[in-house]
């Protein structure tokens, strides 16, 4: 059950990214503030590597369940810290749909720091 929340979180998320990158409506009051009625060039760059980091992480988390090695082992440590400050900064997002987002980002975070207490115990 909580591997599937967490999953369903980080598909959220890569949907809502992506949605960024290809300038989608649903993503506009979403993401970066709300602010936008279409996404300029760089955001959508920027988003590029966030799609990047998204799947960096589903993979990490599968690494993790099957109980495999992570390289640098390290990497959960610094995605905990990533998603502390994604809860935080879409917590206090001036746009109300995208403060809904610190939801996903907080049971993402949860995955991590109990993927961090899994390693450290074994």
């Amino acid at each position: 059950m909580k591997k599937a929340l967490i999953t369903l979180a980080l598909a959220w998320n890569l949907t809502l990214v992506l949605g960024v990158v290809f300038n989608q409506e649903y993503a506009l009051t979403r993401a970066a503030g709300g602010q936008f009625e279409t996404f300029p060039t760089g955001i959508r760059i920027t988003y590029i590597f966030t799609t990047l980091l998204l799947v960096w992480q589903y993979r990490t988390l599968l690494k993790i369940w099957a109980h495999r090695t992570i390289n640098p082992y390290w990497l959960p440590k610094l995605f905990l810290v990533i998603g502390v400050l994604g809860t935080f900064i879409n917590a206090i997002s001036p746009s109300p749909n995208e403060r809904w987002n610190a939801i996903p980002a907080l049971i993402i975070t949860y995955g991590f720091w109990s993927a961090r207490k899994s390693i450290s115990s074994s």
